[in-house]
């Protein structure tokens, strides 16, 4: 079979027109708009790898994944991937975190109290594992040194380590006091004490500079006090005159207070609590009074440039009575007094104590009552400093009629009800503790006495 070449030639084209026909018929797909926010604003943008530009870019981009890169000073560098869909916009918004990096503050001498930013931390060293960057407040503080304050800058991602020394405002004294184990103080601490041979000076170091109060003081001597200003990183020395002795001097108290004191002759020195002081040394008689108690004489040896403290306890000069009653509610009198009553114990018929105090001395009469009861009538009699128990004074029940009983028999009694059964039959009393039972049958009525 034998080829046309024309018709050759025509297939070919032919073909190229169906294939370029077939492939105009497929457009090009449409680009996206890529939006990218950032925060921090100040930030760089890298899409797929190419810095494109800060916060609010708008990029055209082929459908499909991106990879979106953000990097700021001071920010730890972020990277997300976001799906562009052909003919939509995308919004892709990307927070960076605060880079932080750790930070060791230390200090010389070490032992400073740190704040940071006005907000305590701890002392020196400090460490803090997750400062953030930018400029930070530093001030560090100690006793006896100058307040450090500083500003930190954290710039770059990396340890950091502060070191601050602070500037001592120490001084020093040398404190002489020609008495011997005379106590040194300063405002009101003590600080050392002199040696027994009295020469050798007491040193004080590290004092901050300031005002003080000095003082050298010994138990029977007079203190010396001299107000001082130490200045920084001054060496003072301090000559203190000799310590005076003190009198003898005598301090008494009683239990009660208030009580009178007076010495051997009768002369009235004053009440307690009462100091006596500028005494010679001696062996002094006190004698110590207070109404309604039993004086005390006490002798009392004064020292010189010594205090001595004598207590002495009081003894009342009276005495008291206790007792319980059955029943509890009676009135108790001593000698037509009214002194208390007798309250209800959780015991049936019987009263909880009463105590009475401050009865002189001597015999009284006590008096019971209660309303219903015979009165109880007794004496008794009163020691200094004793209470006396009286036990339980019983009262006898005051015998009344309270009821009518008519026996059919024509007989009637007055007296009182002590039981009705429940068949009828009655227990009546017709005198005191005398009771007797009447069957129902015999009994015409019982009824209550009306009072006149």
């Amino acid at each position: 079979m034998t080829c046309n070449p024309f018709h050759i030639v025509l297939s070919l084209m032919t073909a190229l027109w169906i294939i370029a026909g077939t492939g105009c018929s497929q457009p090009p797909p449409r680009q996206t708009i890529l939006e990218v926010r950032t925060t921090p604003k100040e930030s760089t943008i890298f899409v797929d790898g190419k810095e494109q530009g800060t916060s609010g870019l708008r990029l055209l981009v082929s459908p499909g994944e991106h990879l979106i890169q953000v990097r700021a000073h001071g920010f730890v560098d972020t990277a997300v991937f976001t799906q562009a869909v052909e003919g939509k916009s995308v919004l892709c918004e990307v927070k960076l975190d605060p880079a932080v990096v750790p930070v060791r503050i230390e200090s010389t001498p070490s032992g400073a109290s740190v704040r940071l930013d006005g907000s305590d931390i701890g002392t020196t060293p400090a460490t803090l594992p997750a400062l953030p960057f930018g400029e930070h407040e530093i001030e560090v503080a100690m006793t006896g040194f100058e307040t450090a304050k500083q500003t930190l800058l954290i710039d770059r991602d990396a340890p950091v380590r502060h070191h601050i020394s602070l500037n001592s405002v120490m001084g020093s004294l040398s404190v002489f006091c020609p008495t011997p184990r005379a106590e040194i103080v300063i405002d009101g601490k003590q600080m050392g004490v002199m040696p027994p041979d009295g020469k050798t000076p007491v040193v004080i170091n590290d004092l901050p500079a300031g005002s003080y109060k000095l003082t050298a003081r010994l138990p029977g001597y007079h203190a010396v006090e001299q107000d001082i200003i130490l200045r920084k990183e001054e060496n003072k020395a301090i000559n203190l005159d000799a310590l005076s002795k003190l009198p003898a001097g005598v301090t008494i108290t009683s239990t009660p207070a208030g009580a009178t004191v007076l010495d051997y002759q009768g002369r009235q020195l004053g009440v307690t609590p009462l100091e006596l002081s500028n005494l010679r040394p001696d062996t002094y008689t006190f004698r110590v009074e207070l109404s309604g108690f039993v004086s005390e004489t006490i002798k009392v040896r004064a020292l010189e440039g010594q205090r001595f403290s004598a207590n002495v306890e009081l003894k009342k000069y009276t005495g008291g009575i206790s007792l319980q009653t059955q029943p509890p509610g009676a009135s108790v009198y001593v000698d037509g007094e009214l002194v208390g009553t007798t309250t209800e114990s959780p015991a049936y018929g019987i009263s909880n104590m009463l105590s009475v105090d401050s009865i002189n001395p001597g015999r009284h009469r006590l008096t019971v009552q209660k309303t219903g009861f015979v009165d109880v009538n007794r004496t008794f009699a009163v020691q200094v400093g004793r209470m006396q128990n009286l036990g339980s004074i019983t009262l006898r029940e005051i015998w009344l009629p309270t009821h009518r009983l008519t026996l059919k028999s024509g007989r009637v009694y007055e007296g009182r009800l002590v039981r009705k059964g429940p068949e009828g039959n009655v227990d009546f009393e017709r005198e005191g503790g005398v009771s007797s039972t009447y069957e129902a049958r015999e009994v015409e009525s019982i009824m209550p006495l009306t009072p006149e």
